[in-house]
């Protein structure tokens, strides 16, 4: 039964209250840390405390540092997870790696380039750091990722997105792109050579400005990908068709599930199931590499950085281009 975890070792009962909790503090309670606190529920050996006042005390009197220190060392505390807005995640996740704290946090990292380069010269080799990319922690995903080699796709087609949300300060280009791009470079496992860039504005929602924007990166070895992301949907959108040499049909992620029928090298794709939410495994993985000391796996964080990077790159061509360009249409040359 969800939520009561029973594990039977020999005569031996083990349930939730015999096991030793690694505790993790939690640092923003929106929605976002709400979903945190209900999926822990199902992680045996692990609790997460809810710390989001204390912090936000200490960021407002400027003691930001000394107090996740005094969490770290002093009150039980294993590590941390960033569930706050960019703009504010930034300054506190800094402060933790300082402390060098196991920590989760949200995507998009930061908001300017000059944030990201900062963020990646804190981060040492065995600092134990993930990224909350959805794909990721998915097991159909993982599980296609495993059994498919990455020279076996030919392109790769997104559309994620939906008509929100419009978090304060934070353009819906980096809110939405990140995940979208991350995928791409994920699987094709090589960084374009060259993408064109195009952004439609829609109507205006509730005050804030609505878009759609459109990728087409272009791979050193002739591959294309297209990927449409953006709050300018009419309802949500996440879909990834993931197409393969010598095969018609692609692979199509729909949300969390898989559709279509191929079959590549004995491999049924048409039938995968997950057993835990993303967010679960997160967690899981989370508490593992506590208790081991060991880096993320996944490399979640790395892949977070390269296509938040990719994102600033395009913003910054885009404003350089903008007094010899009348369009919106932009190809950027990285070779």
């Amino acid at each position: 039964m969800r939520g009561s975890v029973v594990i039977y070792r020999g005569l031996t009962l083990i349930t939730q209250a015999m096991v030793k909790n690694i505790r993790i503090g939690l640092i923003g309670n929106g929605v976002w840390g709400r979903n945190y606190l209900d999926s822990a529920k199902n992680i045996l050996g692990m609790e997460i405390i809810d710390i989001t006042n204390e912090v936000k005390r200490s960021f407002k009197k400027g003691n930001i540092y000394r107090t996740l220190k005094d969490f770290y060392h002093d009150k039980n505390i294993s590590g941390f997870i960033l569930a706050t807005l960019p703009i504010v995640q930034t300054k506190i996740l800094y402060e933790i790696l300082s402390i060098r704290a196991p920590v989760i946090c949200e995507k998009p990292l930061c908001l300017c380039y000059e944030d990201l380069m900062c963020l990646k010269d804190k981060v040492q080799p065995n600092h134990i750091i993930f990224l909350n990319h959805f794909h990721l922690f998915l097991e159909t995903f993982s599980f296609v990722e495993k059994n498919i080699h990455d020279e076996e796709i030919s392109k790769i087609c997104i559309q994620d997105g939906n008509c929100g949300p419009f978090r304060k300060g934070t353009p819906s280009f980096l809110d939405w792109g990140v995940h979208a791009v991350g995928i791409v470079l994920r699987l094709i496992n090589k960084a374009p050579i060259k993408i064109k860039y195009n952004e439609i504005e829609q109507s205006k929602i509730v005050g804030s400005k609505s878009y759609v924007y459109s990728l087409k990166f272009r791979f050193g070895d002739g591959r294309n990908s297209t990927v449409i992301f953006g709050n300018g949907f009419s309802n949500k959108k996440r879909t990834i068709k993931v197409f393969l040499k010598n095969q018609i049909k692609p692979i199509v992620f729909l949300g969390n599930n898989v559709s279509g029928v191929v079959k590549h090298k004995y491999v049924d794709f048409a039938n995968l199931q997950n057993k835990r939410t993303p967010l679960e495994n997160l967690l899981t993985d989370f508490r593992e590499c506590i208790k081991k000391n060991k880096t993320d796996p996944k490399k979640s964080f790395s892949l977070g950085t390269r296509a938040l990077e990719t994102l600033l790159t395009i913003k910054q061509e885009q404003k350089d281009k903008k007094h010899t360009v009348s369009s919106k249409y932009i190809c950027i040359d990285l070779e």
